[in-house]
């Protein structure tokens, strides 16, 4: 026999011994995933069948085993890339427009009785009141009861301020409203 005869004869019986292991490995498994193996008495050499001799005893076992416990977390991951930008949203509505401050000083030069004084900022016709408040002009204690929009008698809108002195001093008080045109 010349070379190339002995190297294709190597081969045709390697493939068949390759081809012999697939089928006893395919016989040794049941189809529901048990496999079957034959191992020696004496010595426990493991050959793979369906079918042991009295030299041997059958083992088995499953392809996949049962499911393990589940692992513990693992640690937090990287932070992710900065995503896109959104698309713009809708526009807004419109921003107040046309408002105006009006004040009124209250108090003079006078001394003003001890007890409750109510001062009130009449604001334009056809306005809303938006906010307001006052401004102690010259320091004097006053203890403020009310100080908050109000309807005026002539059906306008107003502030009010309602305070008390506990002495005879003088007090100077502006009050003032914040207003916008009325929306109706």
């Amino acid at each position: 026999m010349n070379r190339t005869q002995r190297v294709a004869a190597a081969c045709i019986g390697v493939s068949t011994v390759a081809v012999a292991m697939t089928g006893v490995a395919m016989a040794a498994t049941d189809g529901a995933n048990t496999i079957h193996a034959c191992a020696a008495k004496s010595g426990g050499a493991l050959r793979m069948s369906g079918h042991c001799t009295s030299q041997e005893h059958g083992v088995t076992w499953n392809v996949t085993g049962p499911r393990g416990p589940k692992g513990q977390r693992g640690p937090r991951g990287a932070r992710g890339a900065t995503g896109k930008p959104g698309a713009p949203g809708q526009p807004g509505q419109p921003g107040l427009s046309g408002y105006t401050e009006v004040q009124n000083s209250f108090g003079d030069d006078s001394t003003v009785d001890s007890g409750e004084v109510t001062d009130t900022v009449h604001c334009p016709a056809g306005t809303d009141v938006v906010g307001g408040g006052f401004q102690n002009l010259d320091g004097t204690a006053i203890d403020v009861r009310t100080d908050g929009p109000t309807d005026v008698t002539d059906g306008t809108q107003g502030w009010q301020l309602v305070y008390e002195t506990s002495e005879n001093w003088r007090v100077v008080v502006t009050a003032y409203c914040i207003t916008a045109p009325s929306a109706g």
